[in-house]
């Protein structure tokens, strides 16, 4: 098995998140109660409750929780708790455009064969 670093996606604080189906897990906390939320994580590499930047390694990629292979799940995650697919916004910031609102990504369609 090969696990790869995960990085951050955004400058926010760490907040640190176990549950039975996102097994061990990292929430980068907006100041509007929205978050990013990366899951089945092996290890963490920050504290709980530092601010990182856009680009720090914040853990490696694992099979915890609800999980049949390694990987990588990120979800967005607006204020009123509800999960939104990040695939638009992670192109927007890879092709320098400014990316869409958390509200505006769709909630549904984000898994791929």
């Amino acid at each position: 098995m090969s696990y790869v670093p995960a990085y951050a996606i955004k400058s926010r604080v760490v907040d640190h998140y176990n549950s039975e189906t996102c097994g061990i897990g990292i929430r980068l906390l907006q100041s509007d109660s929205s978050r990013f939320v990366y899951c089945h994580l092996s290890a963490r590499s920050v504290a709980d409750g530092v601010q990182v930047a856009a680009g720090t390694r914040i853990a490696t990629t694992g099979d915890t929780g609800n999980s049949g292979a390694p990987h990588l799940h990120v979800e967005i995650r607006t204020s009123d708790g509800v999960a939104h697919c990040p695939q638009d916004y992670l192109l927007a910031i890879y092709d320098g455009r400014t990316p869409p609102t958390f509200g505006s990504l769709p909630t549904s369609g984000c898994t791929t064969a």
